[in-house]
């Protein structure tokens, strides 16, 4: 999901809404920003149902944290070695529980689980918003960062070097390298960052 709008970026770089003279480069630089900034916060940020698969680890912790969150809810975890996933495996709902009310994601699982690899399926609902309107709406000073860093790339073309290549075998779209996020923008987006 694009984290801002183009009529909201233009907006900011005093772009007239009916010039398009740089429509196509400045939706590039807002999906490839909105990729940018959710890898960089190592988080999902468009709600919905989301099927993570996790190992448990060595020190058989239990409380495993999801990429997408604030969590709605959970709709199913299984726990099967042999990752099959089968409705034999299926916990039933007294056996996990949502912390802080899914508020950062963590579910704590309580039964005791062997350490195997990719062996916790879970899906559920979770992320900060579902379409780009409900985040403008919901989360302004988020998008506003974004649409810093589109505005600062936009202005500033040095930055992407190369935005495509092609060949005949094709082309390829070259995002630009996290180390391009403006120390403001990260600053302001640290509070929605994921840290472990």
């Amino acid at each position: 999901m694009d984290l801002t709008t183009l009529a909201r970026v233009k907006v900011v770089l005093e772009i007239n809404s009916v010039d398009t003279q740089h429509d196509a480069i400045l939706n590039q630089l807002i999906t490839s920003v909105s990729d940018l900034i959710e890898t960089y916060l190592k988080r999902i940020i468009t709600s919905g149902t989301q099927t993570e698969i996790l190992d448990i680890p060595e020190n058989n912790q239990h409380i495993f944290r999801l990429r997408a969150w604030p969590l709605t809810s959970i709709t199913t975890i299984h726990y099967d070695p042999d990752r099959v996933f089968g409705t034999s495996t299926l916990l039933v709902a007294a056996d996990y529980a949502m912390l802080e009310n899914g508020r950062l994601g963590d579910i704590h699982v309580f039964p005791s689980l062997g350490v195997y690899p990719s062996a916790i399926k879970i899906v559920y609902v979770g992320g900060l918003a579902a379409t780009t309107a409900a985040l403008i709406t919901s989360f302004p000073g988020f998008v506003y960062y974004v649409e810093q860093q589109v505005a600062f790339l936009f202005n500033n073309k040095t930055y992407l070097v190369v935005t495509s290549v092609s060949s005949g075998a094709g082309s390829k779209t070259l995002d630009p390298p996290e180390d391009v996020l403006l120390p403001a923008v990260k600053n302001g987006l640290k509070r929605y960052r994921r840290w472990l």
